[in-house]
């Protein structure tokens, strides 16, 4: 069986991808199609001998979908997936003959991988984590708020990096953020973090429309050097976040991520809702903007912390 066509019907693999981004109308956010590019990207990095989407074979799929040093599965299932989408488009659009991705969901199973466990942390090491962060920096000042408003607001990464100050109420109170999938909610914010707001919307200039700004050595003529200036109008990416992240991690030596954020505010929100005499699961849900509630119960279920806390309590009488 021959996976190729004509030369001169052969398409670059990039240019496809890009095809398929912007007309198929599977792709509905720019993160997914951010997330996409980068997956075929390194595809492509993989088999650059393959100058055609053409020149793809299953085995090539395959070993894409599985490669890397024991890949999580939820990683294996997305890489997967982008495949038998954009490959199945491709075929729809004849830029193949035959699609290579057919039959990954039978060649790449998805149990072989190592899950990542979350990480919770705790009321002390976060107070840890906070006063590590130097006062006399701006991007450490920076990288302080968005670590506060990772905790106290469970914002994935990207709804999170984001934030504009338009999108604030009065007095901080409230914020709209765009969610997963592109649509928008409010959040209420609690008056620490509301503080915390106003106090950082005082360092920026009144026209300043991303609340995490880019930070850029810049040429100052009046003093003869460069100097490290905030671009109000150019948000942080998620790598940024990654980075503070991984910085947080070093000082508590512990494995912290972005998600991993929003892990310990689901926590701690849960056990707040709980002391204040509310439905503790349905509140979180809401907080978390979840659909499905079985999705706030995962969150929630697989804290190490919360089974050794219970076990602590955990007594017989036996006499």
């Amino acid at each position: 069986m021959t996976y190729g066509r004509s030369a001169t019907s052969k398409v670059s693999l990039g240019v496809a991808t890009a095809l398929y981004a912007s007309e198929s109308g599977r792709v509905r956010t720019l993160k997914s199609v951010n997330t996409m590019l980068k997956t075929m990207r390194r595809l492509e990095r993989m088999y650059p001998e393959n100058v055609a989407v053409s020149d793809f074979t299953p085995q090539h799929l395959a070993q894409f979908c599985l490669s890397g040093s024991n890949p999580a599965p939820s990683t294996i299932k997305q890489r997967r997936a982008w495949c038998r989408s954009t490959f199945a488009w491709f075929k729809y659009r004849d830029l193949i003959d035959i699609d290579p991705a057919a039959d990954l969901l039978y060649l790449v199973t998805t149990g072989s991988g190592v899950r990542r466990l979350g990480t919770w942390l705790t009321a002390e090491q976060i107070r840890q984590a906070y006063n590590a962060f130097d006062p006399t920096s701006p991007i450490q000042l920076r990288n302080r708020l968005m670590f506060l408003v990772g905790v106290m607001t469970g914002l994935r990464a990207g709804e999170l990096v984001s934030l504009r100050w338009d999108s604030f109420g009065p007095d901080m109170a409230t914020a709209v953020v765009t969610r997963k999938g592109g649509g928008q909610g409010e959040i209420h914010l609690a008056p620490q973090l509301q503080h915390e707001l106003v106090n950082w919307r005082q360092t920026a200039p009144s026209d300043a429309s991303t609340v995490f700004p880019s930070f850029k050595s810049l040429w100052a003529p009046d003093i003869g050097k460069r100097v490290i200036t905030a671009l109000w109008d150019q948000p942080v990416t998620e790598a940024v976040m990654t980075t503070m992240c991984r910085e947080v991690s070093d000082r508590l030596r512990v494995n912290v991520t972005p998600h991993d954020l929003r892990r310990t505010f689901a926590d701690l929100f849960y056990e707040q809702a709980a002391r204040s005499g509310q439905d503790p699961l349905r509140a979180t849900q809401e907080a978390l903007g979840h659909r499905n509630i079985a999705t706030t119960q995962r969150y929630l279920a697989s804290n190490p912390n919360r089974t050794k806390a219970a076990m602590s309590e955990f007594r017989l009488a036996l006499s």
